[in-house]
């Protein structure tokens, strides 16, 4: 279920390159790119504040593997099904080099 908002980030005149001032210095090509369609995906439905917000969630969970407070997680997966060419593939981390292993925090010294 989405909030209804007062002003969505597409309400506020922004073509498809204004996004571009979103990105951060530390992001690949390839998180921007992901990144960025999420942005562009779902403008209409949230406020700036809040897509932002999600876009780094969405980020966070499909290439670092982030894990998130379920009602989170699902919003995430359905908003990740409504992108273009995009599916969900958490186990198959984009922005990560596969040597790169993350361990739960509860987890750390067992492995």
């Amino acid at each position: 279920m989405y909030f209804t908002v007062l002003k969505t980030y597409s309400d506020m005149e922004h073509s498809a390159e204004d996004v571009d001032k979103y990105r951060m210095q530390h992001e690949s090509d390839k998180e921007w790119n992901m990144r960025r369609a999420f942005l562009l995906a779902h403008r209409e439905k949230f406020s700036e504040d809040r897509l932002c917000c999600l876009a780094s969630c969405y980020i966070n969970v499909e290439c670092y593997g982030c894990r998130y407070p379920p009602a989170l997680m699902r919003q995430l997966s359905e908003l990740t099904a409504e992108l273009p060419n995009q599916s969900s593939q958490s186990s198959n981390r984009h922005g990560v080099p596969q040597s790169i292993k993350f361990v739960p925090a509860g987890q750390t010294g067992k492995w």
